[in-house]
């Protein structure tokens, strides 16, 4: 992406980010590589529709539903993660890896039933359950997500990274 989610730097404007994407995307088009875009805001995604990249990958997992029609009328995959936080970048708070791992499964419950709702064809999507500091400051939690990835692929059938 075009913008950091680390906790530690600044916020990237809307403008700003397709403006470091722009030259990006039509390099890679031109060379016939496939591209995958980390965006969590809904403007910066519609650009990606726009632009027909393969990917979006949403840290925040697709929480705005007004860009539900957009995401549903392409033909990109979409990384729908889990983040403790779920709204903007990742933060350091500390969590308990059994509820996490609880809370990740209904939210990839809810939040792929809205996207299909919607229109968005099931199969586009692909599960992430986050790792690090987007499953908070307990490194516990990501060794518990790894270890239970069967249990995430079974109840979703979907690709999971």
């Amino acid at each position: 992406g075009a913008a950091s989610s680390n906790p530690d730097t600044t916020e990237v404007g809307v403008v700003e980010e397709i403006k470091r994407l722009k030259p990006v995307i039509k390099a890679l088009k031109e060379k016939g590589i496939s591209i995958s875009v980390d965006t969590f805001k809904p403007e910066v995604q519609s650009f990606c529709i726009e632009q027909k990249v393969d990917f979006i990958n949403d840290i925040q997992g697709f929480p705005y539903p007004e860009i539900y029609s957009g995401l549903a009328k392409s033909d990109c995959k979409l990384v729908l993660m889990h983040s403790v936080q779920r709204i903007g970048a990742a933060t350091k708070v500390e969590t308990n890896p059994e509820e996490v791992f609880t809370s990740m499964m209904e939210f990839f419950k809810e939040r792929i039933a809205a996207l299909v709702e919607a229109g968005v064809k099931r199969e586009r999507i692909i599960l992430d359950p986050g790792m690090g500091f987007f499953l908070g400051s307990n490194p516990e939690t990501s060794i518990l997500v790894l270890k239970r990835f069967p249990e995430i692929q079974e109840a979703f059938n979907l690709q999971v990274m």
